[in-house]
């Protein structure tokens, strides 16, 4: 809505899918892909830095009064993004866990969402704990309806980018949603940033 309000004069249509689209049979002029970058063929630019953490709802969060750590992590569910395990090496549940040391937990357990907002949606419902990508909690981190229970976080192999033919950057309305989304990716960044300030990457 802040793109509309900003250029008025250049219709917006927006479809949301899992499908990869192909811009020689889609209309479609731009892609917001997640992945690793790679798309041959194409003009692509990554947004920002793809940073997952644990996420949970204040009330569970409260119900250990509080606190928060490998023991309590024990006797919560744990809720599980599937939207990324197409990818070679991502950032899920077991790594996190190799990654911190802890082994008496089984990291495979738990609802799977093929949707990452699905299993934000249910964290803040209070179903469980989430490994939550920044890139799509921020809003509800900022509405405090879902906070970070540890200090660290992880880094993915993959992000999102700003795809299209190379051909279309030269068309007007194309290099002004890149320049407005650039911006707006760069707002995020030190909006993460801030948050993570007090946080130690691992």
């Amino acid at each position: 809505y802040r793109f509309v309000d900003a250029h008025p004069e250049i219709e917006l249509r927006i479809a949301a899918s899992l499908k990869l689209v192909d811009f020689n049979i889609d209309e479609v002029d731009v892609a917001l892909r997640f992945g690793e970058g790679n798309y041959p063929g194409h003009y692509s630019e990554p947004l920002f830095d793809e940073l997952a953490l644990p996420l949970i709802s204040p009330t569970l969060l409260e119900r250990f009064g509080g606190t928060f750590g490998a023991a309590e992590l024990a006797q919560v569910t744990l809720l599980h993004d599937d939207s990324v395990n197409f990818l070679k090496k991502y950032v899920g549940w077991p790594s996190w866990m190799e990654q911190h040391g802890i082994t008496n937990i089984d990291p495979t357990k738990g609802p799977r969402f093929n949707h990452a907002d699905h299993g934000l949606d249910a964290a803040v419902d209070g179903a469980g704990i989430v490994l939550g990508r920044l890139s799509l909690a921020m809003r509800d981190i900022r509405s405090g309806r879902l906070v970070a229970p540890f200090d660290s976080y992880v880094k993915a192999s993959a992000g999102f980018h700003f795809v299209t033919p190379h051909q279309s950057l030269d068309i007007p309305r194309i290099a002004t949603f890149k320049n407005w989304l650039m911006q707006e990716a760069q707002t995020e960044t030190q909006e993460v940033a801030e948050f993570l300030a007090t946080k130690r990457s691992r």
